[in-house]
């Protein structure tokens, strides 16, 4: 129930939408080698200075109207035999020397999305179970999201939304630009070059990937990022991000990410997220729910698979005969959304209308669904259904929740007298 940080730029009262784009050339084409080779000389000297045509020339013993062409395209030539020297010329990492090989037509053995959409493997399975309280999502080659832990989806509720994209949620959702700090250095590393080696790689075999540079581009922050730099990353792996989750109450903790690439599912990958600091464990362990090793495998069995159901009118029979029906709420974050109140368990059936006109159905924890919505607070109208889904995020226990609210009320008057204090400033200056 904080009030979250300071946004990026001026929030429209939406929420986590994504940022709407802006019109912008289609960039989700092929790369030249040409102009990949001309960006990375720019880098390639002394310092990060630019190498000249002719120290490259020189560095791999051609000419300079050799590379000159090279850069140009204006004639053809040929670039296979001096492709070590010209990699270590212009100081290329290993996923640069990839992308190098492969524009010239000599592949490096890069792995290629496997044709077809194959099925889940157990191991998936074993190793959502295996880590307590871990948020884990697996997702396609074009970064749709394909299934997820109880724990990510506590953490991250957009997770079940119809079409959820981690790519797109990085680079062009207001929810991502909140959470994550330093966002612009994390939407360079982790969207846009792994996005950029995608389409050298893949992008004129899965046109999803051509398609995803064009949408994210669109937005003028993300363009202005892509032509940046020319850089290039194969994955995500081993990347920390310091973050502040609506469903930790705001308070920063650190997270690393962990990409797996199972070999029954090549074309799926698994990204987990680990804590760094024994805080950061406890406060993301107390806001996920805590279940015995059998109920976790059931619960990981029911996010991994497909729970769907013919109705929504099905989907909020799941919560039982004290459900507590949340249309308003509902409607709050979109069409096609269906919510139910567990009070006993503290949880919301969560149900989205999927394509073929079923309602996948997940349950989440009831605290991440109300500091989606705080606007929901302000409404009349929906003060019934807000107060409900408040009173399920505190203990049963009547003692108990009188204190977390006492806690929760005196955070806010905090925040609040410093929100007070801004506005008196900014109305004298």
């Amino acid at each position: 129930m904080s009030v979250p940080p300071a946004r990026h730029r001026a929030d429209d009262g939406k929420g986590d939408e994504p940022i709407p784009p802006t019109a912008a050339p289609r960039i989700g084409r092929a790369l030249r080698l040409g102009d990949l080779v001309k960006a990375w000389r720019t880098t390639a000297g002394e310092h990060g200075q630019p190498m000249t045509q002719k120290a490259l020339a020189a560095a791999v013993g051609r000419s300079e109207r050799w590379v000159r062409d090279l850069e140009t395209g204006a004639a053809p030539v040929q670039v296979a035999r001096c492709l070590p020297a010209l990699a270590d010329a212009l100081r290329l990492d290993p996923a640069e020397r990839k992308t190098l090989a492969t524009l010239a037509g000599r592949s490096t053995g890069a792995s290629e999305p496997a044709e077809g959409g194959g099925a889940r493997p157990t191991a998936l399975l074993d190793l959502l179970v295996a880590t307590r309280n871990a948020p884990a999502v697996v997702y396609d080659t074009s970064w749709n999201v394909v299934s997820y832990s109880r724990a990510a989806a506590a953490l991250w509720p957009g997770l079940l939304n119809p079409g959820a994209n981690l790519m797109k949620w990085l680079l062009i959702s207001r929810e991502a630009r909140t959470q994550v700090h330093d966002w612009y250095r994390h939407a360079s590393e982790i969207g846009v070059e792994q996005l950029r080696y995608a389409l050298v790689h893949w992008g004129d075999t899965d046109p999803r990937i051509a398609a995803l540079v064009d949408e994210v581009c669109a937005d003028p922050d993300v363009r202005a990022i892509w032509d940046a730099s020319t850089r290039v990353r194969a994955h995500g792996d081993g990347v920390t991000l310091r973050m502040s989750l609506p469903a930790l109450g705001w308070e920063p903790v650190t997270a690393v990410t962990h990409v797996l690439s199972p070999a029954a599912s090549p074309e799926h990958q698994m990204v987990m997220v680990s804590w760094t600091g024994e805080e950061d464990h406890a406060r993301v362990a107390s806001a996920t729910p805590q279940h015995d090793l059998v109920e976790r495998r059931r619960l990981v069995q029911n996010a991994t698979a497909r729970v769907s159901v013919a109705t929504a009118r099905a989907a909020a029979d799941l919560a039982g005969a004290r459900g507590i029906p949340l249309p308003g709420l509902a409607r709050l974050i979109g069409p096609g959304c269906s919510l139910t109140l567990v009070p006993e368990s503290g949880t919301v059936i969560w149900a989205t209308n999927a394509p073929d006109g079923r309602w996948d159905v997940s349950e989440i924890a009831a605290y991440p669904v109300m500091v989606r919505l705080p606007e929901a607070a302000l409404d009349p109208a929906l003060r019934d259904e807000f107060t409900a889904l408040a009173r399920a995020c505190l203990p049963a226990e009547p003692d108990a929740a009188r204190r977390q609210a006492r806690a929760l009320i005196a955070q806010l008057k905090a925040r609040v007298k410093v929100l007070d204090g801004i506005e008196r400033s900014l109305r004298t200056t």
